[in-house]
Parts: C-alpha cells; sequence; structure tokens
C-alpha cells in the first residue's frame, strides 16, 4: 500500500518470483510520451474554480467491475441476470445506454477512466508493454489539490502501481497478498469481499473531510469462478455467477456506507473497463476485436440530486466520466480533454448533447501478436473499424454487428473513415520502454553493442501487418497449447507453440511460452536463443531480458551482467532485476554485495518477498537469528500463500529451537505444498522435540510415502529421526 505523503512506487506488491518460467506482463518508463499534461492538471497549472452548491455531492465512490458487458445485467435489459444492487442503482440514478469504452483491455480503459485522455493521448496503450506516464495528470491528482483524501483498492496485478495509475492517491492499496492465482500470468487477483473489505478499512480511517475512492473489482474476469452459492446457481452460465457475486458484496459495501451516513452525500458512479467477448466473433474473452461485446459497457451514476431512474440512449465513452464527475462535484476549470461532461444529462430538464462518435483502439494485437492495430468509431447507427480488411455494420439492423456492410455502404465507410484520420493526431503518445524518440540513446546503443537492435517502435500502419480477424484460429491453436501444457503433455504443446511461432515470428507471447517449456526439457539453449530474438520485438518485456541474463549466465555465453543491467533500464521501478543481482552474488559466495542488492529491491517495493527471502538466508548464514526471523516473517506478510517462505520461516524456527513457532509455520507449508518432503520432515522434527512422538511418526510416514530416498536424505541431516525412521521403513 501506499501511505499519504510518499511518493507511490510502481512496484510488484509481493508474490514468489520464478524467474525462468514466468512471462509476467510488467510496465515500464515513461518514455516517448508527447503531450502536455492535459485538463486534470493540479496546482502548478490551471487553477481549478470550485463552483460547488449546497446539492453538489460530497464524496466521490468509482467502482470500475473489470470485464462486464452492459447486455448481461439486469437493468440492461439481461433477463436472466441477478444484480439487483446495479438494477436498484439504475433505478435511483442515471443509466447510460450506449457508453463506449476506448480499449477492450484492463490499462488503457482504466487510465481513460482516469484521465479524461483516449489511449493516443495518456499514452498506455496496452496491458505490460505500457504504463500510464508522470506527465498526465489524473482525477485523483486533481481532487486531492482540492482536498479530498484520496484512496484506491485494487482487484488485480495488471493495475498494480507500478503501471502508473497510482498518481494521486494517498493510499493506493494494490496488495494482493491473499488472493489467488499469480503474476505469470499479470492475472493474480483478489476477490471482490476481499477488496471491499479492504475498501472499508480505508474509510474507516477517514476523519470529517471529503474523499475520492476508486474500487476495482476484477472478479468478471476470466476464469469465471464464482464462490459458493453463485457457482453451483449460475453452472451453466459461470459469467453470470460472478457478476452475480460481485452485485451481491457491492450491495453489501453500499448497506454499511448507508449505515455510516455516508451513501446520501456520495455520487457513486459504477462502470467497466471493458466487456468480454464469450465466443462472439471467434473471440472467447477480450483484448483484441471492437465489437460492442467488448466496448459496450455499463455506466451509471446515482446520486439523490440526480434524475432518478432516467435512461441516456445517447452514445457516451469512458472518455467523458472525469469531467462529468468534476462537475458534478462542484468543480469547473479550463484545460484540455479528450471527452465533455455529461452531467447536462443527469438533471431533468437536461436537453441531449451535440452527437459524437466513440472511439475504441485495439493496440494488443500489435504489441502482442505484431498484428495491425484496430481503430474504430461507433455512433447510433453504425460501426466502423478501420483493419487491413475494413468493417462496417448497421446497428439498427444488425445489433449483433454480424453482418459486415461497407462493400453496400462505401459512403458511410469512406465518411467515418475521414473523421478517423481527423481525429487522431499526427503524433500518437505511446508510453513504452525503451522505444519511441525519447528512448534513452545509452539504453540503446548497449542493446546494440549485444547485436539488438530495436524494432517496432513507431505507431504501425494497419494495412503493412495481419488482419486480427484472419487469426482467430492462432489465437484457438496457442489456447490448445497452453492446456497441454498444463497438462503436462510438453512435447505436444511445444510441437503447437512451435508451428505458431514459425507463422507468426512477432508473438511474443508464444515465444515466452514456447522458451518456458524448452526449460522445463532441459534445453536452456534453444530457450536463450529464443528469448534473445525477442529483445528486438515490439512486445518484448522485462521479463525477457531478465531470462537472457539468467540463461546466459548458467550456459556461460554472453554477457550476462549487461543483459541484467538492461533488465534494469527497461524498469527502474522493478525490484527484480536486483533480486536476480543479489541471487548471482550470493552463489558464488559474496553475500555482502548480495545483501546489497537484496536491500535495493526492498527500496523499490518494501513487500517483495523474494527480496526478504534473500536476506533472511543471508542473515541466517551471518548467524544473526534475530534479522533473520525478522526477514522471514516480513516474507511471509508479503506473500502468505508462499509454501517457501513459510518453510524458510520455520526451518529458521527449528534452527533456534524455537519448536512451537516452528510447528505452525510448517503446518501451513505443508498445507501449501503437500509434496514438500523437507517440510514434513522438519515438521516432524518440531513435533519430535515438543514431545509428540505418535505426531511426529505420522508426518515422517507422511514423508516417507511421497519420496523415499528424500526422505533417508533429509532424516541424516536430524539423526533424533533415526529411530522413528526405522519404524517407518
Amino acid at each position: 500500500m501506499i501511505l499519504r505523503g510518499t511518493r507511490p512506487t510502481r512496484v510488484h506488491r509481493g508474490g514468489a518470483r520464478a524467474r525462468l518460467l514466468a512471462v509476467i506482463c510488467l510496465g515500464a518508463l515513461a518514455l516517448g510520451f508527447a503531450g502536455a499534461r492535459g485538463w486534470l492538471s493540479p496546482p502548478g497549472a490551471t487553477e481549478p474554480r470550485s463552483v460547488r452548491g449546497l446539492d453538489s455531492p460530497r464524496n466521490l465512490l468509482l467502482v470500475t467491475l473489470d470485464t462486464t458487458r452492459a447486455d448481461r445485467i439486469g437493468c440492461y435489459g439481461y433477463g436472466s441476470a441477478s444484480t439487483p444492487t446495479l438494477d436498484a442503482l439504475a433505478r435511483d440514478g442515471v443509466l447510460f445506454e450506449q457508453c463506449i469504452t476506448p480499449a477492450p483491455i484492463t490499462l488503457p480503459s482504466h487510465a481513460t477512466i482516469l484521465t479524461g485522455l483516449q489511449p493516443y493521448s495518456h499514452g498506455a496503450r496496452s496491458n505490460g508493454t505500457h504504463h500510464l506516464p508522470a506527465e498526465v495528470a489524473t482525477l485523483a491528482e486533481r481532487l486531492s489539490a482540492e482536498g479530498f483524501a484520496t484512496g484506491a483498492v485494487i482487484s488485480a496485478f495488471v493495475l498494480d502501481s507500478r503501471f502508473g495509475l497510482d498518481q494521486g492517491f494517498d493510499a493506493y492499496d494494490d496488495d494482493l497478498s491473499h488472493g489467488k492465482g499469480d503474476t505469470a500470468s499479470g492475472f493474480r487477483e483478489t476477490r471482490a469481499d476481499d477488496t471491499l473489505r479492504r475498501a472499508r478499512a480505508w474509510l474507516e480511517r477517514r476523519g470529517g473531510e471529503r474523499w475520492f475512492l476508486w474500487v476495482h473489482l476484477f472478479d468478471p474476469h476470466s476464469d469465471y469462478a464464482a464462490p459458493e452459492p453463485w457457482g453451483a446457481r449460475f453452472a451453466n452460465s459461470p459469467y453470470d455467477g460472478e457478476l452475480a457475486y460481485v452485485d451481491a458484496e457491492l450491495g453489501r459495501f453500499l448497506t454499511w456506507l448507508e449505515e455510516r451516513k455516508q451513501r446520501e452525500e456520495t455520487l457513486v458512479v459504477v462502470t467497466s473497463d471493458h466487456g468480454e467477448s464469450l465466443g462472439e466473433h471467434g473471440e472467447r474473452t477480450h483484448d483484441t476485436f471492437l465489437y460492442d461485446a467488448t466496448t459496450r459497457v455499463p455506466l451509471i451514476l446515482a446520486h439523490g440530486r440526480l434524475d432518478r431512474g432516467r435512461r441516456v440512449d445517447q452514445v457516451v465513452g469512458s472518455v467523458d466520466i472525469a469531467p462529468t464527475v468534476l462537475e458534478l462535484l462542484g468543480f469547473e476549470g479550463a484545460g484540455r480533454s479528450d471527452g465533455r461532461s455529461l452531467a447536462r444529462l443527469t438533471r431533468p430538464d437536461g436537453a441531449p448533447l451535440e452527437a459524437r462518435e466513440a472511439y475504441s483502439e485495439s493496440m494488443f494485437p500489435y504489441y502482442s501478436y505484431g498484428w495491425a492495430r484496430l481503430t474504430a468509431l461507433r455512433n447510433e447507427a453504425w460501426r466502423y473499424v478501420r483493419a487491413p480488411r475494413p468493417e462496417l455494420y448497421d446497428l439498427k439492423a444488425d445489433p449483433g454487428e454480424r453482418s459486415e456492410v461497407s462493400g453496400a455502404r462505401p459512403d458511410v465507410a469512406a465518411d467515418l473513415h475521414a473523421r478517423l484520420d481527423a481525429l487522431l493526431p499526427a503524433r500518437e503518445a505511446d508510453a513504452r520502454p525503451l522505444t519511441g524518440p525519447g528512448a534513452d540513446p545509452d539504453v540503446r546503443a548497449a542493446l546494440a553493442d549485444l547485436g539488438y537492435v530495436l524494432g517496432g517502435d513507431e505507431a504501425p500502419e494497419p494495412v503493412e501487418r495481419a488482419d486480427p480477424k484472419d487469426r482467430v484460429r492462432e489465437i484457438a491453436r496457442a489456447q490448445k497449447a497452453e492446456g497441454l501444457r498444463l497438462a503436462g503433455r510438453l512435447d505436444e504443446a511445444a510441437a503447437l507453440y512451435r508451428l505458431a511461432v514459425a507463422e507468426n515470428p512477432a508473438a511474443v507471447p508464444l515465444r515466452d511460452a514456447l522458451a518456458s517449456i524448452l526449460i522445463e526439457q532441459d534445453d536452456e539453449a534453444e530457450a536463450l536463443r529464443i528469448h534473445r530474438g525477442s529483445l528486438t520485438l515490439a512486445g518484448r518485456r522485462a521479463d525477457n531480458f531478465m531470462v537472457v541474463a539468467d540463461l546466459e549466465r548458467q550456459l556461460g555465453v554472453g554477457d550476462w551482467r549487461a543483459s541484467l543491467e538492461l533488465a534494469k533500464a527497461f524498469d527502474p521501478h522493478d525490484p527484480r532485476p536486483w533480486v536476480s543481482q543479489a541471487d548471482f552474488a550470493h552463489l558464488p559466495g559474496d553475500p555482502e554485495a548480495a545483501l546489497a542488492a537484496y536491500r535495493k529491491a526492498l527500496e523499490l517495493d518494501p513487500r517483495h518477498a523474494p527480496a526478504w527471502l534473500g536476506v533472511c538466508r543471508i542473515e541466517t548464514l551471518r548467524r544473526n537469528a534475530p534479522a533473520a526471523v525478522a526477514a522471514g516473517r516480513k516474507a511471509v506478510e508479503a506473500a502468505p500463500s508462499s509454501a517457501l517462505g513459510w518453510y524458510e520461516l520455520g526451518a529458521l524456527y527449528v534452527a533456534t529451537n524455537e519448536q512451537q513457532l516452528a510447528r505452525p509455520c510448517l503446518e501451513r507449508a505443508k498445507s501449501l505444498d503437500g509434496t514438500n518432503v523437507k517440510a514434513r520432515v522438519l515438521l516432524a522434527l518440531a513435533q519430535l522435540k515438543l514431545g509428540e512422538q505418535i505426531a511426529a511418526e505420522s508426518e515422517l510416514r507422511g514423508a516417507w510415502a511421497l519420496d523415499p530416498a528424500a526422505t533417508e536424505r533429509f532424516v541424516t541431516s536430524a539423526p533424533a529421526l533415526a529411530p522413528l525412521l526405522e519404524r517407518v521403513r
């Protein structure tokens, strides 16, 4: 968590490092950003002017429901929905029927919600490869300048503070240590109940000041696995089950807010970052296509002074949210915005605004697969998608966007194409690391010295690359390959990934997946060749540099130190390259250098569990038990779901003869990883020293059943267990 008075650090919050096998989407430096701070500027730019009257809301609650398509909510007409909370908000507030997100992916769309700028203006164009530059002002910065307490509670790693959305928040709670999943996919998440528990805790600490709280709920994102009773109730439609669960948790939170007498004075805004294809147009989830399934999102505003039950059919965009809430809160000020205030549409006498098309873009296909980017305009009658093969849909006659009609209506297609050209600036913001004219020349030179010439730095022309709609089968094949890998069928998975990479060598995710399998198959040399090839591609990530360094060190080839320095330069806020440096220093026996590097990692992220574990090991070797225990406890606090952390802390307690403390740690390690033979043996030793001989023998039997040879080997280091082992054999 980032607290008031500290400069937010964009770093990863916990989780074990899988140095070679992880394919983690990470943020990066703000390089190549072209544009002014924008209209939400804090003091020092245009000073805002308060126009708040007695009827203006005092507080702002912004709830973003991840991956929520509007047409799967009851108040938007879905008969199978179980969303009474959202339905009630719509009855008590204003519902926008046609709100369009600028991107079918999490980071760019949230950046737009929080800035009032389109992705081509704020620069955060895709997940993992981008972040929001510090030059771009946010809604939180504006409201903080007005005296608001500002807090955010995040549910998924993809919005970790390192990606830049923490700007302006007094507290940015992206602690996912109690969540599920991991950061290998960028989708470690906490459930709505945990997220809203943390949100309540933040509000309970507030005094009498006005506040802005942003709550991000990730549950509707795939995979769909709602807790009971929603899981069983929606067994045949698990996506709907996730929405029902989130709706119920949000309802409890709003009830709690009402009990605190704060509901009436709070403007509640509920929206989503994007929708979900659910198989439509050949897309299982989202991130690629620009149809209503992924771009039409809910937008509900509720407050006692708004026109109760009003439904607005006019096309609006997520880009309009920030200017709208500022006006409703009573603030106005000159400045730049790609959106406009919708406040007039929330009043009983509010006349429609001038019609305007909503913009959307999909950059993920380019950055991840080297395909063409997609851009689109949507109004009440038409959707136009610019692609190598452009698409036009008549939304009145074909709301499902099944029949492409650009050939029948070339006039409409040409008009919207021209409007799209006029909308896009000549120089689009692109906040990628190591790219564009703002890239560090020293870093570029270092890459060139190593034989890497950066590519893909300029905005891609869609006509020069493959049309994503022609590559749907490739995505399906990659999903099949990943399923084979997870099932342990590595040869079959590798064969499919090889075919995919051969057909699309610019697809970094496919290259990473193939390399991870090769590492599992002990073919590190081929994995290194693949990762080195990724370093010149637009979709390169910090992990590519880190894995290159690790493999170069293992194989004794290349300059692993230079590769590790490039990983640091790729994202100076990332603690993991420093942990790698520490690990590498520790191996040849330089504990002081290792300790210094671990501490540098902890400066970047005080909750980075692998760094704390490294400190714990070094302090143990130095026989500094108090410092080792303190570091071990920090490690498990940062990553309570890490079996390794609990095991190492338990082993330390055994070594210091604190068996009462060792036992629960080792029991936790066993519960998290039942295959850890050494944890079972150490637990048996702790139990024996506590006089629990029957329990110790039972634990030793469990270890023996898992791996007799390993059990024998570990007991050699714990001779007190030898008599028990004789009975177990």
